[in-house]
């Protein structure tokens, strides 16, 4: 049989066919008849030019089939070949014949085997081995009016290859070739001839042949199993040592290599010559739209110089390739900025597999339509895309029609076991993988949108003397569990960009490329978190709100406390006046009963009660604590929101959200928020002492942020004082020393506070008969103690004050009489109701315990660190649309 015309026998071992005994065997009229087709020219057809002759199978005299109904063995039939006749006859060459009934399957294939084991065939299958064969053909039909028609098929698609010696290095002297596949392209296993499939047993990547160049070329057909669309092969040769190297590569055409075609390519034909030089034509294309000339190394290029002289073209520090295809292009972090020309699709032909690198530079913009259509952008594009942002680099990720290989990953806790990475990726709209624990930032990121269908997976790698039991280790402890660990998995496929200890990618659940961000370590974090910020806002909506995540610091990953409201005591006298403690930067460790929180919060309430009036009229109070759980403690040297529930701190400066503290403070049943005293105590374990300052409402409520580090007596000036009293500062603010309060800054203190009756203490007249506190002035009760003294209220000059110290100017002892005039009247208003009648007298009564102590003898604090106090804050309107007017 002359399975394929033109194919050499020097080429593929001859076959050992089944010829025809001395003894022969005559079909008698019952013997069912077989017949095949001879010259089908559809079988075997040339790739390239469907109008060529083709190439198909004829049937020689003698030729051996085996063919078998079920539950028989195979028997074989010999060719009786006629000429110019358009099918064969095939008869039996045993005594045996083809056992079938009317309508019964027939199976046929060639080469025929002679000997088979005695049992019979109950399955459709026969073993075959690739290797020992140059074709492989196969047939299935019926019985029909005692006759048997058969239309074989190939199992093989051909390579006809012919290689010429101006494709090998000078002098090398190869002695053979080999083709290496993705797939297999031959081996050992069970054709079903039924199903008209092969189960593979042994299976090899690889073909070898001999060849001879001698005469400047040799050509052969070599026959392998079909391959699907997009394959990719690569030839090697060998020399007479035994080593040698990539010559090129190529792609599967569409569809494929199909069985029955036959796929030419010559090396020294007239195509293959102009696709040489088209690649070299791309190489000047790229050179011009990268500023090739101001590349850091440009040797040779655009030189006559072969193209394996020029830089990073078919050669790298290892070796030189001396192919006049680009088989290998290195030019990474050399210098290339602009954007890609669309000729280089054509540099992606001839590659050999990882050769492509031209990462690290200042590619941007948009990947040509022909570059990303390739049909090896899936292997290449991944190195094309690592462009360095800080060189100008940044592809643009629009329909980049890239996907990441699947592959099977091994979870870090070896209990999880192994999964296919996309069984990962569907879960989730959006995956980040990464190869090390995420920054903080990143862990931010994480927090806001992993309930919204945003995964962060880590690939944990052995590099660089980790294990496994160490990653373990390292990782036990980081607070948040969700995140998905991988051991020594994505680092060599797709994503092996990862390998660049930063990078990462950005992967739907269907495992395309969102966005790679190659790492520069001289760029901001910021760069790239604001590139993930935004897509994910694109692709998952509003981020979630939760507690700023730090690692440099404690973080709280327990809320189950938060809000709880603790009474501090109740008041025993009166309706009750509501006074609420809550504090920031206090973590969920600070929150156990009779814990850290709750003894702050004690600790801040008896400082309020510390002095008089509070002191006496302290059962008039209701006091509360309500948890507040922020996500880390505060630290002195960062700025921002950071960590905390309530405020931020920008350097030293601490700013509250009064909202977030009428929030927590309307967790108490029946509280009045309206004339709500709220203390926001303001944890710091630096004990950094900053400021305090108070918002003051119209409606009456007020919130003093005490950011002193903790309980303090600064409560008392802010909370006591400006916070419940209204109380205005008596000290002079820095800067204001030689300062004169006008006209104007009066008409504001008259219009918002004193108006209100709010500012008792303080005024803007020296005349005794006028100031706010002339009464006392002229009562000998308080002549030792009230006098007219100038600067307060900031200023220097033109505003006064009763005393020369007191809470409200650095001496937190003490109240003076104005102000504690001010208090008990506040007390008593609040807790008796709109009923009550002021008298002096009552006052003067009560305020005999304070007049026994000579004002030159009060003491001042005790407590060396200056406190830099921020005025008070009259905020005209309810709290829950508040307005800062200006109190000057």
């Amino acid at each position: 049989m002359k399975a394929i015309k033109y194919i050499s026998v020097a080429i593929f071992s001859a076959l050992s066919l089944i010829a025809c005994q001395d003894n022969s065997f005559n079909a008698t009229n019952k013997d069912i008849r077989i017949f095949a087709d001879s010259n089908v020219k559809t079988r075997v057809a040339f790739h390239e030019d469907e109008s060529a002759n083709k190439t198909y199978v004829t049937w020689e005299e003698m030729d051996a089939i085996s063919l078998y109904t079920k539950g028989q063995v195979p028997i074989y039939y010999q060719a009786m070949t006629t000429e110019n006749s358009n099918q064969v006859e095939f008869v039996k060459g045993t005594p045996e014949a083809l056992n079938g009934e009317e309508g019964d399957s027939v199976y046929a294939y060639f080469p025929a085997y002679k000997n088979y084991p005695n049992d019979t065939y109950t399955n459709d299958g026969i073993e075959i081995n690739c290797d020992n064969y140059s074709t492989f053909l196969y047939a299935k039909s019926k019985v029909e009016n005692n006759q048997v028609h058969l239309t074989f098929k190939h199992l093989f698609a051909y390579l006809k290859l012919t290689v010429t010696e101006n494709l090998f290095p000078k002098d090398c002297h190869p002695q053979s070739m080999a083709i290496w596949g993705e797939h297999i392209l031959q081996g050992k296993g069970t054709f079903n001839l039924s199903a008209e499939t092969l189960s593979i047993e042994e299976g090899i990547n690889q073909v070898s042949m001999d060849i001879n160049l001698e005469n400047g070329s040799t050509s052969m057909y070599i026959p392998i199993l079909p391959q699907p669309d997009g394959t990719r092969l690569t030839f090697y040769y060998f020399g007479e040592d035994g080593w040698g190297d990539f010559l090129f590569a190529r792609t599967a055409p569409k569809g494929g290599f199909k069985a029955g075609h036959v796929y030419i390519l010559d090396t020294g034909s007239e195509k293959e010559l102009e696709e040489m030089e088209k690649q070299k034509e791309a190489l000047i294309a790229l050179y011009h739209a990268t500023h090739g000339e101001s590349w850091v190394n440009n040797t040779n290029w655009l030189s006559d110089k072969p193209i394996y002289e020029w830089y990073g073209v078919n050669n790298n520090e290892y070796r030189t390739i001396e192919s006049p295809y680009v088989v290998m292009l290195n030019l990474a972090n050399n210098g290339l900025y602009g954007q890609l020309p669309p000729e280089f699709a054509d540099l992606m032909n001839s590659l050999e597999a990882g050769s492509l690198d031209i990462s690290g530079n200042g590619i941007y913009g948009f990947v040509p339509d022909a570059v990303k259509q390739h049909s090896e952008w899936d292997n290449f594009g991944w190195n094309i895309i690592q462009q360095n942002p800080w060189n100008g680099g940044r592809i643009d990720m629009t329909n980049i029609n890239l996907r990441m290989e699947d592959e099977e990953v091994e979870y870090l806790d070896e209990s999880q076991g192994k999964t296919n990475i996309y069984d990962i990726l569907r879960k989730n709209k959006v995956n980040h993988i990464m190869i090390d624990t995420p920054s903080d930032a990143f862990a931010n990121i994480h927090l806001s949108y992993h309930n919204k269908g945003y995964a962060t997976i880590i690939a944990h790698q052995d590099w660089m003397g980790a294990t496994r039991e160490g990653t373990i280790q390292d990782t036990k402890d980081y607070p948040i569990k969700d995140m998905i660990r991988l051991w020594n998995s994505l680092g060599n496929g797709s994503l092996s960009g990862l390998s660049g200890m930063g990078n990462s990618f950005l992967i739907d659940n269907e495992g395309n490329l969102i966005e790679m961000l190659n790492k520069d370590w001289g760029a901001p974090e910021s760069y790239y978190t604001d590139i993930v910020d935004s897509i994910l806002y694109a692709r998952l909506g509003e981020p979630e709100e939760h507690p700023i995540f730090s690692t440099e610091y404690y973080t709280s990953t327990d809320y189950s406390r938060d809000g709880e409201v603790v009474t501090l005591q109740t008041a025993s006298v009166g309706k009750g006046i509501d006074l609420v403690f809550m504090g920031d930067a206090y973590v969920d460790r600070d929150m156990e009963t009779g814990g850290k929180y709750e003894t702050d919060m004690k600790q801040s309430m008896e400082y309020f009660f510390s002095i008089e009036p509070y002191k006496s009229f302290r059962n008039r109070f209701n006091v509360y604590a309500v948890k507040v759980i922020s996500g880390t403690e505060y630290i002195s040297d960062q700025s921002g929101r950071m960590d905390l529930r309530i405020g931020m701190f920008m350097g030293n400066d601490y700013g509250g959200d009064d909202n977030i503290c009428f929030e927590y403070a309307s967790k108490i049943p029946d509280i009045d928020l309206d004339n709500a005293t709220i203390v926001n105590v303001v944890n710091n374990p630096n004990g950094f002492f900053v400021s305090g300052y108070t918002n003051m409402y119209d409606t009456g409520a007020s919130v003093a942020h005490i950011d002193v580090g903790g309980p303090s007596e600064v409560i008392i000036h802010e909370a006591g004082g400006h916070g419940f009293a209204k109380l205005l500062d008596e000290y002079i603010y820095e800067g204001y020393e030689n300062v004169t309060a006008t006209t104007e800054d009066k008409a504001s203190f008259d219009s918002y506070y004193k108006s209100r009756g709010w500012g008792a203490n303080i005024d803007f007249t020296n005349s005794p008969d006028e100031i706010q506190w002339a009464h006392l002035l002229k009562d000998e009760r308080y002549a030792n103690e009230v006098g007219i003294y100038e600067g307060a209220y900031l200023w220097a000059k033109g505003v006064y004050r009763p005393t020369e110290k007191s809470v409200m100017n650095q001496d937190y002892s003490w109240f003076n009489a104005p102000s504690r005039e001010a208090i008990y009247k506040a007390i008593m208003r609040a807790s008796e109701g709109d009923n009550w009648t002021y008298d002096f007298e009552d006052f003067a009564s009560y305020d005999a315990i304070n007049r026994t102590m000579a004002r030159s003898a009060k003491s001042l604090s005790t407590d060396k660190r200056k406190v830099i106090h921020r005025p008070p804050t009259f905020i005209k309107s309810p709290w829950q649309n508040n307005t800062v007017v200006p109190y000057r």
